[in-house]
């Protein structure tokens, strides 16, 4: 998963994840670079088995 960073002042942003947010696999930063206007770039891959979910009707 490759994640963008871009620094900027505003007060509140956006969330990536909602509070209470279980993940679904264990990442792991694998690379990052920094680029001269501060944004950032970030890969992370995973570190282990994912946990797979059921998205059927009545599945609860």
């Amino acid at each position: 998963m490759n994640l963008w960073v871009y620094p900027l002042v505003l007060g509140v942003g956006k969330r990536v994840f909602a509070g209470g947010t279980v993940p679904a696999a264990l990442l792991r930063l694998a690379r990052s670079a920094t680029y001269p206007n501060g944004t950032l770039q970030l890969s992370y891959e995973t570190a282990g088995d994912p946990t797979l979910g059921d998205m059927a009707a009545g599945s609860e």
